[in-house]
């Protein structure tokens, strides 16, 4: 049986994205927040093309319309997906008991053990019950090791852990401060990537865009600002997960 997946709506930044059904939490690509799935809020498709294809269509300009009234003839199909795809009962971990530690070090201890191979991030969620920590919490913390590099997201609903460093010794990166941008700058690094991804005239996949713009001088933070600000305006669509087009009119 072919897999389906769900369109919706970011909670945070309010852009559409998808996953696969049942999937309860995702990294949402435009503001990088790890948010959950309300399948109540969302379009149900037989695969992923279709799902690209809709969330480029909802993200355009106007589309919130089409998804309202796509979500409005859906209502009755979703009542019955809801209930194949509605929370199990939380259950309890089972094993030795985990050392009481500070919160920080018991996150990467979990992390260490379990994720340095790819996790769906609801099965991370479970386990951090087995860890004593707070969910809420760890998804804060996961979305600056993601920033930091210490954490990866393969596909958006999957989380690996990639840091060499042992957990005792780990020291968090802090980031500096940054000058606020000058409205020059800004504009030379929005004609920039508009120039890169037109010569391409095919989706780039998020690294590979960071790279050459890096290589032109422009900084991490700068860009992902610039690649959320440009997306919001319609100027940049994400036809699959990581990856951008262009179809602003620079």
């Amino acid at each position: 049986m072919r897999k389906r997946f769900v369109v919706f709506r970011c909670p945070i930044c309010g852009k559409f994205t998808y996953a696969p059904l049942g999937q309860k939490t995702r990294l949402c690509s435009f503001c990088g927040k790890i948010i959950r799935i309300d399948v109540r809020q969302a379009i149900v498709v037989d695969d992923a093309r279709q799902a690209s294809f809709l969330v480029k269509r909802y993200n355009l300009k106007g589309g919130e319309k089409s998804y309202l009234e796509a979500l409005k003839t859906q209502k009755k199909e979703l009542s019955k997906l809801i209930e194949e795809v509605e929370e199990v009962p939380e259950s309890s971990y089972e094993g030795k008991e985990v050392v009481s530690s500070s919160k920080t070090r018991r996150m990467f201890i979990m992390l260490k053990e379990n994720c340095t191979n790819p996790i769906n991030i609801d099965e991370l969620r479970e386990l951090c019950k087995k860890y004593n920590l707070e969910w809420d919490w760890v998804r804060e913390q996961l979305e600056v090791l993601s920033k930091e590099g210490t954490v990866i997201f393969p596909k958006p609903w999957l989380l690996q852990y990639i840091s060499d460093e042992t957990v005792e010794g780990y020291v968090p990166k802090k980031k500096p401060l940054q000058k606020k941008n000058s409205l020059y700058q800004v504009k030379n690094l929005r004609k920039a990537l508009a120039n890169v991804l037109k010569d391409k005239n095919e989706p780039v996949s998020y690294d590979e865009l960071v790279e050459i713009l890096k290589a032109k001088g422009f900084t991490l933070e700068e860009i992902e600002e610039t690649v959320r600000k440009l997306s919001m305006e319609g100027l940049l669509i994400e036809p699959k997960p990581g990856y951008f087009l262009w179809i602003g009119d620079y």
